[in-house]
């Protein structure tokens, strides 16, 4: 992708962030097919951005905070879309989504990330977006445990 269209790890990341924000619009609007579609290309291109600059040598910090801040920003789209469209609880969203950042914090100083929380969304229509959100919910907590338990990390 780098080498056929110039796109640079940070233009890819927009891109990403581009069909999160089109997942966001397409949850609004109850469309889950056309949703999904966009979710998966976001998913896509934001597994691209970090391999363009890994086999590249293009890997910078700036970069890193780019990558980092598109996601959560599609994730904050993407919940708040869910609940304008009914699918969630606020109290739920809101909840998911600041341990979310708790551990988007941790992993700055730890690097351990478990990642998936967008993906888990494909579970959604069998399991129910609750479900799916309490699953994201324990991962996280999951992950936090594990950063505070390998570093050491005291609170």
């Amino acid at each position: 992708m780098h080498e056929t269209c110039r796109l640079s790890p940070d233009q890819v990341s927009l891109v990403s962030l581009f069909f999160g924000l089109a997942t966001a619009w397409m949850l609004g609007e109850r469309n889950l097919s056309a949703a999904f579609i966009f979710l998966f290309l976001s998913l896509i291109f934001d597994a691209l951005d970090g391999t363009i600059a890994r086999q590249y040598q293009l890997e910078t910090e700036r970069g890193f905070i780019i990558d980092l801040l598109f996601d959560r920003l599609a994730e904050a789209a993407i919940f708040s879309a869910l609940i304008a469209a009914g699918y969630v609880s606020w109290q739920l969203a809101l909840g998911t989504y600041t341990i979310i950042l708790v551990m988007t914090g941790l992993m700055l100083r730890t690097k351990v990330d478990l990642g998936g929380r967008r993906m888990m969304l494909f579970l959604a229509p069998m399991l129910g977006f609750t479900f799916v959100f309490y699953a994201i919910i324990m991962i996280q907590l999951l992950a936090i445990g594990l950063s505070l338990a390998r570093f050491n990390v005291k609170i």
